[in-house]
């Protein structure tokens, strides 16, 4: 039997009665050919088979017919045990007055689970920094028996957000994944996380909390472009080369794309720089236009700024 709170599932086999496939009390029972009425405690318990598991009681409920197995599974009381319990009444253990064995072994097998629903955030969808809403984020309950992946009473209620809302929910079929549509609520930090205990599997284990999803949220462009070097804006002079660079304010680090143009001309261009790379070269005749514009992390691109001069080297 399985008493006080050991949780089992699975399904029975043989002829042993037991009060569904989920138990945390109970008894195993039945055994329809009987025990012999000369039986005592301990001629009961060395009739009894037992797999992975030891009799902490036996005791009768119907002299001769029927009795109780108290039952501690390996690994009872300790946290991520999976094992099978399997009790068999052996063929000829028992017999009647008359001298008539049981005919058949009989036999009852039960999961005892103590293992927790694991549970994985991702966004894969989102980059670290993203200035797109809403976010979607993913929600995989897990555990190593299929059987047992699915969990059961997740709701809005089972998330805890920072600087962020989930306005929907939506289960897959498997009943193990789900997938939050996660609505910022300003920039900065927009952090999901699963606390433990919010949700159980199908034989009643809750969860472990999960890790943090943490992403930084941006929807706002830089500001403040400045260009800085030689030739200065709207300069007449021979000088024969030119160096620049950039500043802009954010809170994400910025990339720089410059390009020259000499008479309508795509003289020198140079891609996602840092503040502090010069732009520089020699400087053809003519009217030359230096053009500057910075992105940060989350993708957002600020307006163009431009440097115009005239060469008028030789």
């Amino acid at each position: 039997g399985i008493l006080d709170r050991r949780r089992f599932a699975g399904a029975d086999e043989g002829e042993f009665r037991a009060d569904g496939d989920t138990m945390t009390e109970g008894c195993l029972s039945d055994v329809t050919q009987g025990v012999d009425s000369g039986s005592d405690v301990g001629n009961g318990l060395q009739r009894v088979d037992l797999e992975n598991g030891d009799i902490e009681n036996f005791e009768p409920v119907v002299p001769n017919r029927e009795y109780k197995l108290s039952i501690n599974p390996y690994g009872f009381g300790e946290k991520g045990v999976w094992t099978n319990v399997t009790v068999r009444i052996m063929k000829g253990a028992v017999h009647d007055d008359a001298g008539n064995e049981n005919e058949k072994t009989v036999s009852m097998t039960k999961t005892y689970d103590t293992r927790c629903p694991i549970v994985t955030l991702s966004a894969d969808d989102t980059p670290d920094f993203f200035n797109t809403s809403p976010m979607m984020v993913t929600v995989e309950f897990s555990e190593e028996n299929v059987k047992y992946a699915c969990v059961y009473g997740f709701t809005n209620d089972s998330v805890v957000v920072t600087n962020c809302k989930v306005t929907a929910i939506e289960e897959t079929k498997t009943n193990n994944t789900y997938v939050l549509t996660v609505q910022p609520l300003g920039d900065g930090l927009v952090t999901v996380v699963i606390p433990d205990d919010v949700v159980t599997n199908r034989i009643g284990n809750y969860n472990a909390a999960s890790q943090p999803l943490t992403k930084t949220y941006d929807a706002t462009d830089p500001k403040d472009l400045t260009i800085l070097g030689t030739p200065t804006n709207k300069a007449v002079t021979a000088v024969e080369t030119y160096a620049f660079t950039a500043t802009a304010n954010d809170t994400t680090e910025l990339k720089f794309t410059w390009q020259l143009i000499n008479d309508k001309k795509l003289v020198n261009e140079l891609k996602g720089v840092s503040s502090n790379e010069v732009f520089k070269g020699d400087a053809p005749k003519g009217t030359n236009t230096v053009t500057v514009f910075a992105v940060d992390q989350a993708g957002n691109r600020c307006a163009a700024v431009t440097n115009t001069w005239i060469s008028t080297q030789p």
